[in-house]
């Protein structure tokens, strides 16, 4: 909470103060992976009645809300959307990378809608998702495995031993045994 009170916003060259924001204006402030500790009561004091702050957590909480995923139809049906229809081998790739995550399925919608991304730009981002760097400008793939990298410190040295981003499985396998 802290640190969101002290975190400057520039717009049009002025700063401005998140938390002044948030009570002043209608605003919506969307706090990507935050900490299992953050405390919603406080945060929510931090709004005024037109603002409203959405949390995505990996672990769940008393007060969690599991957002129902999409079925494939559904899905088609928000990409469609965009003004260009979305080719099926799009849809296809889409489908596997995001499956039925709604906002996700709607920031690629918006994202061709736009103009910003054409299908066949959304369907490589798609395919290389891992590659892309994240807010730190750290892979994806890269930020993924260091969550895992306590539980998987064996596997991986055989990756560095080999100095290969891919080993045979067989040899994987018998090397671990």
């Amino acid at each position: 909470i802290e640190d969101l009170k002290s975190l400057p916003l520039v717009r049009a060259g002025e700063t401005r103060n998140i938390t002044a924001l948030l009570k002043t204006r209608a605003c919506l402030l969307v706090i990507d992976d935050a900490d299992p500790g953050l405390a919603t009561g406080q945060l929510s004091a931090l709004c005024g009645p037109r603002s409203h702050v959405i949390l995505t957590q990996r672990q769940r909480g008393a007060d969690t809300f599991d957002l129902p995923l999409l079925a494939e139809g559904e899905a088609r049906t928000i990409l469609d959307k965009a003004g260009t229809p979305c080719p099926e081998n799009v849809f296809r790739t889409i489908w596997s990378t995001v499956g039925g995550h709604p906002l996700s399925l709607n920031l690629l919608r918006a994202t061709v809608q736009q103009n910003s991304a054409s299908w066949a730009e959304i369907a490589l981002d798609c395919q290389v998702v891992g590659e892309l760097p994240d807010d730190k400008g750290q892979r994806l793939a890269d930020r993924m495995l260091a969550r895992l990298r306590p539980m998987l410190q064996r596997e991986l040295a055989v990756f560095q031993w080999a100095a290969l981003p891919a080993v045979n499985q067989d040899f994987l396998v018998k090397l671990l045994a």
